[in-house]
């Protein structure tokens, strides 16, 4: 079981300190718990939801507008903000790993390939069923859904999978703090109410030492460690490597002034509106299952995708496009949980139950049949945009002058909406109209930002995908983490999570942060390794 940091001795140790216990620390930890390292996993939060702890992820934003209420959309706990996690999850495209003319600072410096065995290794940490990396057909072999009869232009959209976590039920994701706790043992040690306020390097700032934590009333501790890994998020990653000021003063890892820039999201919305009758028709292209396969029932979505080959035409980023409900106000559903939360208004709501036996019965009799798929009232069928964001080093996160409790300058967010952004939707939605007709498909109404050419709408707000803050790069010029992780000019501290992304997709990023903590991982293993035999043989020489 954990064991809060109130609870042990100012000064502790480790082979390996792991900060953060969301999907990249915690698949992290387990992965090493198997090595001969005594790994310290710190989680600032505790076991249970704690509104104190959440207090400390307060921000500043400067930038286009942000959710502000970061309680609904970060966690501090064990599990990290995976404990409100939907568990939609694709790999990234092949041109996402590419170096685009069109496209400023993208580019992976490794490949798809390297990422595939770890992204095989990954389903299991995420109760995924199918292959993550097949194409189309092979998705629709595994699942025994009908192939569409038709296909788009490969030209122009491709189909698009994703699969959701699979937990005790189809219908929730798996609990990382859960599994967590599994395999938490003597090995490995997971420490809560621990908040990590500076990193402490070497004099020369060439090396990591160790930590500084305070517990939830202030009272530090020092944790010494031959390595070190952020895995706290894409905010707090930064604004801890800048805080930590002792030895160098523009922060940790910062020689080139590259820590916290090129901050991105992605950015989210309806596009367009399909009439509710439009389902039946849309369902082989657009539509979510329940689907029983060999390892149990899966949540499969299906969707479209912009194509390489149209976006490097007309100079477009990547994005994915998939369907969802817009219930009518008149939907007896709603009205009958607004009856049971006694929100109700009354008759209102009484009539709107009576006037619709069927829809109820239907209701009652999927939930009953365990399907977990409610019929509802719909107004209409919304097409929703995912794409990503252009890399701008302006768009950034910063410290704030203002502190948090344990003394800890707030984080900066200056994000920021790049025009390459509203275009890629906008011609998206244009594109994708005479497509669908030409398939005998209905086609949509344009939202009226897309067909007045106007600024993304107030409702297309981030999604909480903190990435790029510490981007990998093999240059220390162009990155803040090396190919492995590894902080640029300071061995022994890592990296691990969304902000080593150096461009982010339309996936969303849970599934790739899990394939690349593993593949951190069995670096440092090995690394650990090598340490070992190098300290026998200097020994035997002695």
């Amino acid at each position: 079981m954990p064991t809060s940091l109130r609870d042990l001795p100012a000064d502790l140790s480790a082979d390996v300190c792991i900060i953060g216990s969301g999907p990249a620390g915690a698949t992290l930890a387990r992965e090493l718990a198997g090595h001969r390292l005594d790994i310290l996993l710190l989680e600032s939060g505790g076991l249970e939801y704690d509104p104190a702890a959440e207090t400390l992820n307060e921000i500043e934003s400067v930038g286009a507008p942000r959710i502000l209420d970061q309680t609904i959309i970060r966690n501090r706990g064990l599990g990290g903000t995976a404990r409100i996690w939907t568990g939609r999850c694709t790999p990234l495209d092949d041109i996402d790993h590419e170096t685009r003319p069109w496209v400023c600072h993208s580019g992976w410096p490794i490949g798809p390939e390297t990422l595939k065995p770890f992204l095989a290794r990954a389903r299991p940490y995420l109760g995924l069923a199918a292959p993550v990396r097949e194409d189309a057909d092979d998705l629709w072999a595994y699942t025994g859904l009908p192939a569409p009869p038709t296909r788009p232009d490969p030209a122009l959209f491709l189909p698009c999978f994703w699969q959701f976590s699979r937990g005790r039920h189809p219908a929730e994701p798996v609990r990382i703090r859960d599994a967590l706790l599994a395999d938490s043992g003597h090995k490995l040690r997971i420490v809560t109410d621990a908040t990590v306020t500076r990193l402490i390097p070497n004099r020369e700032a060439r090396a990591i030492a160790g930590v500084e934590a305070a517990t939830p009333e202030s009272r530090r501790h020092r944790i010494r460690a031959r390595l070190v890994v952020l895995a706290a998020g894409g905010i707090e990653n930064a604004r801890l490597l800048l805080a930590s000021r002792d030895v160098c003063a523009a922060g940790l890892g910062n020689a080139r002034g590259l820590v916290g820039r090129f901050l991105m999201d992605h950015v989210r919305g309806g596009i367009a509106v399909f009439r509710p009758r439009d389902a039946g028709r849309l369902a082989p292209h657009f539509a979510t299952r329940l689907v029983r396969g060999p390892e149990g029932t899966h949540l499969f979505s299906q969707g479209w995708r912009l194509s390489p080959a149209l976006q490097a035409r007309e100079g477009l980023l990547n994005g994915a496009f998939w369907l969802s409900e817009l219930v009518s106000p008149q939907d007896p559903w709603s009205a009958l949980k607004r009856l049971a939360s006694g929100l109700s208004t009354g008759l209102a709501d009484a009539a709107r139950i009576a006037a619709h036996p069927v829809l109820l019965a239907r209701g009652l009799w999927s939930s009953l049949g365990g399907s977990g798929a409610v019929p509802r009232r719909l107004a209409g069928l919304e097409l929703n945009a995912m794409i990503e964001q252009v890399p701008d080093p302006e768009s950034r996160v910063t410290l704030a002058e203002r502190c948090d409790r344990h003394g800890v300058p707030l984080p900066r967010l200056d994000w920021r909406i790049d025009p390459a952004e509203p275009r890629t939707l906008r011609i998206a939605a244009e594109r994708i109209r005479p497509v669908l007709s030409a398939l005998g498909l209905p086609v949509p109404a344009l939202a009226d930002w897309v067909r007045a050419g106007d600024a993304l709408p107030p409702d297309f707000a981030d999604v909480s995908h903190h990435i790029g803050t510490t981007r990998m790069a093999a240059d220390p010029a162009r990155g803040v983490v090396d190919l492995d992780g590894q902080v640029h000019g300071v061995e022994g501290l890592y990296v691990a999570g969304s902000s080593v992304f150096p461009t982010g997709g339309h996936a969303n990023p849970t599934l790739t942060i899990v394939a690349l903590a593993i593949r951190l991982a069995d670096h440092l293993a090995a690394s650990a390794s090598r340490g070992r035999r190098e300290a026998l043989s200097i020994a035997e020489l002695g």
